[in-house]
């Protein structure tokens, strides 16, 4: 089993590559689902809709306290958690089934990497 903050990580670096077209489709398609999966979780939360919706202007400026927020919700809703979860493992393959590689340094950059797959999120992990 995958770090929660690597599958953190990953799972705004694909909602970065749904923004910025920048990346495969399977990245894309990952974006808009977990998109759809935090506008949901944040319909009664104007924090953190301000926030997603920063966030969808300017990405990298962003990512961390999206980050931040996505990682309190799941702290408190393990259902929320269990979703970003299974849609990043689910995507976190090819569709040749190759496993992408997911890789997270000290400082927290992380990226995960495949065939027909990439995201990048350059973040500070927190626990």
């Amino acid at each position: 089993m995958v770090d929660w903050t690597i599958i953190i990580s990953t799972a705004v670096g694909f909602m970065t590559a749904s923004i910025t077209k920048v990346g495969e489709a399977v990245a894309t398609k990952a974006g808009e689902e977990l998109f759809a999966i935090v506008k949901k979780k944040f319909k009664d939360d104007k924090v953190g809709q301000d926030i997603l919706s920063k966030f969808r202007k300017k990405p990298s400026r962003y990512e961390n306290a999206l980050i931040d927020i996505i990682k309190e919700k799941a702290k408190a809703d393990k259902s929320f958690e269990n979703e970003i979860r299974n849609i990043v493992e689910k995507n976190s393959q090819s569709q040749d089934n190759s496993t992408i590689k997911q890789i997270a340094n000290g400082i927290g950059n992380a990226q995960a990497a495949g065939k027909n797959a990439s995201a990048t999120s350059n973040v500070t992990i927190k626990n």
